[in-house]
């Protein structure tokens, strides 16, 4: 996944916004000269790129970028981004070694890092970014960190800490339907559906609207063969 800043900077861009950088991109690519851009306007480009999976003009607007904007502190994460992309995990970390004293770039920086060692394998390293992303990103952003905490911690084996990982992803974002249903299936994995009920109760109790917790309160009562129970939640589903 791309990390939440990159990912919140393109979203802030609207369709003309995006085609008129491309245009100015193609009639560069076309002269074969380079054209100045913003660096916000070339991260732009380089996310619009990477999502279409053309590393090859997101590396020509990564040129561009560190040849008009050869000192500003973002181009390393943007390296860093199109090399992750391609896999070469080594060489991106390399991008990320001097850290920031702007905020939102070390909180893109930590994000990068920790997916780095998420797919090296390295997990405790992976958490410990997180860690730190978590406590600086914006709270609307939080959930999704610590989904990805929680995948973390499943491969590290540490299921009770996934659980209490999904469980804050929830709460932050009572409308998210992947943490219910991650939670649900590890909770029936490790047989603790009991708990899940205690937990999905208390968000119902909280907002009796909330469909999404009635019917995953009511798949945990079907796979503990309370039918009735199971059968009164997903009628609240359906009423909602």
């Amino acid at each position: 996944s791309l990390p939440l800043t990159f990912t919140a900077m393109f979203d802030d861009f609207e369709d003309d916004d995006i085609n008129q950088l491309l245009e100015r991109f193609r009639e560069g690519v076309r002269r074969n000269e380079s054209v100045f851009f913003d660096v916000e306007d070339f991260e732009a480009l380089i996310q619009f790129f990477l999502i279409r999976n053309n590393a090859e003009n997101a590396w020509i607007a990564w040129n561009w970028a560190s040849k008009f904007h050869i000192d500003n502190a973002w181009i390393p994460l943007l390296k860093a981004r199109i090399l992750m992309f391609e896999g070469h995990l080594a060489q991106a970390l390399t991008c990320l070694e001097k850290e920031p004293e702007d905020e939102e770039m070390l909180e893109v920086l930590w994000h990068l890092r920790a997916e780095i060692y998420s797919d090296l394998m390295e997990h405790e390293l992976a958490l410990l970014y997180y860690r730190k992303v978590v406590k600086v990103c914006p709270e609307e952003s939080k959930a999704l960190i610590w989904m990805d905490m929680a995948h973390e911690y499943i491969m590290n084996d540490e299921q009770e800490e996934a659980i209490t990982a999904l469980k804050r992803a929830i709460r932050l974002q009572p409308e998210g339907e992947q943490a219910y249903s991650s939670l649900f299936h590890l909770a029936d994995e490790l047989d603790l559906s009991q708990d899940c009920i205690t937990f999905f109760s208390s968000l119902t109790d909280a907002n009796p609207y909330n469909w999404m917790a009635w019917f995953y309160l009511g798949l945990t009562y079907k796979t503990m063969d309370f039918i009735e129970e199971a059968l009164r939640c997903f009628d609240l589903v359906i009423t909602i």
